[in-house]
């Protein structure tokens, strides 16, 4: 028995799913909290467009059930499995991205890449996912080292410009006047 040793004190143990330790973990993180936050934003948008494509898929299958025409309901079925297949992908594909998932970045361009031929806004945000997702910022922020850097600094939050929400009241702005034009006619 050690007289030195203290019965009283606290047991030590070596913690091993601690973060490691990050180097200037602020700045990183301050430096690609935008980048990071507007990836997020694009996996918001992936599960949004899913869910609504799940719907049709909903919609278009039980009109094929309605549909008298044998050919007509194999068209319309076909419909609601692919719109049924393509909105699960799409809110799976989203929430990978919503949570950083290195898992989601591939199908992630390649869900960004067939919205491509989606004119006009597809196009715009296909290709700024494209670019969100393989920039050397976007490799970072898939990687195991920058969630790291996210355990580091839970308190860096991205602040959205100004310019932006004003973007977004113009855009609301504009559905509301174009809502209540249709209501007039």
């Amino acid at each position: 028995m050690d007289p030195e040793e203290n019965f009283y004190a606290a047991p030590e143990a070596e913690v091993l799913d601690a973060p490691r330790e990050v180097g200037n973990a602020e700045a990183i993180r301050r430096e690609h909290v935008l980048h990071e936050s507007s990836i997020r934003s694009v996996g918001a948008l992936f599960m949004l467009g899913g869910i609504i494509t799940l719907l049709y898929g909903v919609f278009a299958a039980v009109v094929s059930f309605q549909t008298r025409n044998g050919a007509e309901q194999l068209v319309m079925l076909g419909l609601g499995g692919v719109g049924l297949a393509l909105g699960a992908a799409m809110v799976a594909i989203g929430n990978g991205l919503r949570v950083l998932s290195p898992k989601a970045k591939i199908p992630g361009v390649v869900l960004s890449a067939l919205s491509l031929v989606n004119l006009p806004c597809g196009t715009a945000v296909g290709a700024y996912a494209i670019y969100l997702l393989l920039s050397a910022k976007g490799t970072l922020i898939f990687s195991e080292e920058y969630k790291d850097v996210i355990a580091a600094t839970p308190h860096v939050k991205a602040r959205t410009p100004w310019y932006a929400w004003l973007a977004l009241a113009l855009v609301l702005g504009l559905i509301a006047l174009g809502v209540l034009s249709g209501m007039r006619h």
